[in-house]
């Protein structure tokens, strides 16, 4: 059995945890390869071409959103501008826009765990709901409509570029 350290790990410990632009360049290939063959499969009238084409598609279009989490921290690449253009691919595929996507999160970081001032929780504060409002809930949630989902990424990510 190993002995663990009491030390902290040295700079020369966590090499293996830099970004490099082998590995982000093999991760974006793989979701970008990933992509194709979903969409090619999806397109099929066959069901049994098709079913797994929407299986790739969604673990495909889950993968963008991680890179696009990565070039959003900077993370998976060393060089800012690719993770600027990679970032822009990926928020195309995950449908949030990556500028916005990195200005969100940068604050979601800098306030988690205060409700008020995260932006991503902010909506969540609690506070009385007009009647309106408590009809579209209640219509969206018999409906089994995403409202929650689709206002989250609206409210957060959209509303710039729509007011």
């Amino acid at each position: 059995m190993q002995s663990r350290s009491t030390h902290p790990p040295t700079p020369a410990d966590l090499t293996h945890l830099r970004p490099s632009d082998a590995a982000g360049s093999a991760v974006t290939l793989v979701a970008i390869v990933a992509t194709v063959i979903a969409l090619t499969l999806s397109m099929r009238a066959e069901v049994w071409l098709w079913l797994p084409g929407q299986i790739i598609l969604a673990v495909a279009l889950v993968q963008w959103f991680a890179i696009l989490h990565e070039c959003g921290h900077e993370t998976l690449f060393r060089s800012r501008r690719v993770h600027g253009v990679i970032g822009q691919i990926a928020g195309f595929f995950s449908l949030i826009p990556f500028y916005n996507w990195k200005r969100v999160h940068g604050r979601h970081h800098k306030w988690t765990g205060w409700q008020d001032l995260d932006p991503t929780t902010a909506v969540l504060t609690p506070r009385p709901l007009h009647r309106l409002e408590r009809a579209v809930v209640n219509v969206c949630w018999r409906l089994w409509i995403p409202l929650f989902a689709a206002a989250y990424r609206l409210n957060n990510f959209w509303k710039r570029l729509i007011t």
